[in-house]
């Protein structure tokens, strides 16, 4: 396996989005239209690095709210600010808004936290500098209008390097003053998610460090009656392709494969759960993953072992606690000939932070590794060697 294929980075996602089936009176659309960076072009061959900045824009076409049809803010909420992004204003200035006297005016982080309002951006004004002084006049349009000479409303959003991490822009609209624009119950307010342009062609931006396709979350097994139950559990993205379930008996070296599993249409993004029977095994079995890509690049879920006549759970291979604190110990598999191992780990942007050589005998060993140097977050521990023909990778969480 190609490991270096798997520091592909994080992903901002812009582009445009139609609110087709989501939106509830809003239609506008989302446009990323500028990124820069310290290094990298942001696609996944080449992630963006260091300081990062890149710009995007909302355009109105309509707000059909229920009764009025105002627009009172145009922003990004709280909830979609990821940790680490600061959101500043674009090149959307003051305009005036299509009815009465008021302006469009931005509102910074500062102050829409003074003024308790529910995001960072544009809101309209009645020359106060205070948006929720205008409850229940106008704000922007008439019933059923239609926006053909406002600018976009244009955010720009600033991002340092640091560990990899997804994030979304998303620009939300709301309406009429009647309770306070955001806390209307005729029209709550539409986010408009971007899905398409930027530099990989699909409203993403790869930056910093590692993130994988899919996040497995377990994988059991257990036996019955004669029969192999195994189990698990996960979560994939839009680049993930399926699993590949993959068994060895204790006597061979070698895993075969058995069964292919795709996602079921429209399961991405979201938990998913998939189980198998193994009406044919041996006394002990050893079952892994692959987990391939889209572009045929894969890796492999950790090793797990079940023993006919009982519901035992072994792990050949294993890291544990996990999460863990200041000590990992690691579980390496047992066996009469000698064995050396390679034991490395990697910080999201594929840095090698431990390396370390173990040599058994035989037997199993356990061994533990300080974690105390090491800053919090995710890390990726990667075995080698002894009679394991790929190498294994454990996701690992170090907390503070």
């Amino acid at each position: 396996m190609n490991y270096t294929r798997l520091v592909i980075g994080a992903m901002l996602l812009f582009g445009q989005h139609r609110n087709i089936l989501l939106g509830q009176c809003t239609n506008a659309v989302v446009n990323m239209n500028y990124v820069t960076s310290t290094g990298g072009t942001g696609t996944y061959a080449d992630p963006a690095t260091g300081s990062i900045e890149f710009g995007f824009c909302l355009t109105l076409n309509g707000f059909f709210e229920k009764s009025t049809n105002w627009v009172h803010g145009i922003f990004v909420s709280w909830a979609d600010i990821q940790p680490g992004v600061i959101i500043t204003q674009g090149l959307t200035g003051a305009q005036p808004t299509q009815h009465g006297s008021r302006t469009w005016i931005w509102v910074d982080s500062l102050k829409a936290r003074q003024l308790d309002l529910p995001g960072i951006g544009y809101f309209v004004d009645d020359g106060d500098g205070n948006p929720k002084t205008n409850y229940g006049d106008n704000g922007l349009g008439t019933p059923n209008a239609t926006f053909p000479s406002l600018s976009p409303f244009c955010f720009v959003a600033k991002f340092t390097c640091g560990s990899a991490t997804l994030l979304r822009g998303v620009v939300t609209v709301t309406g009429d003053g009647t309770t306070g624009a955001w806390k209307n119950p005729a029209c709550s307010g539409d986010p408009i998610k971007a899905t398409t342009g930027g530099p990989n062609g699909d409203g993403t931006l790869v930056v910093c460090g590692l993130i994988l396709p899919l996040d497995l979350l377990s994988f059991e097994g257990y036996s019955k009656d004669g029969i192999n139950y195994l189990s698990w559990s996960g979560i994939g993205d839009e680049k993930f392709s399926h699993y590949t379930l993959e068994r060895r008996a204790e006597n061979t070296s070698s895993f075969a494969e058995m069964q292919q599993f795709n996602l079921e249409p429209g399961k991405e993004n979201n938990v998913h759960y998939m189980a198998y029977r193994d009406e044919t095994p041996d006394p002990i079995n050893y079952y892994r993953l692959k987990m391939v890509e889209r572009d045929n690049t894969f890796t492999y879920s950790k090793v797990i072992s079940v023993k006919a006549g009982g519901i035992r759970l072994e792990h050949p291979i294993d890291v544990f606690p996990n999460p863990a604190v200041d000590v990992v110990f690691v579980q390496f598999p047992s066996g009469n000939a000698p064995a050396t191992y390679q034991l490395e780990i990697m910080n999201l942007n594929g840095y090698l932070v431990f390396e370390k050589i173990y040599q058994f005998k035989g037997a199993t060993s356990q061994q533990s590794i300080n974690l105390e140097q090491l800053e919090h977050g995710v890390y990726f521990v990667r075995i080698t060697g002894g009679d394991i023909a790929q190498p294994e990778i454990f996701r690992l969480l170090k907390k503070s």
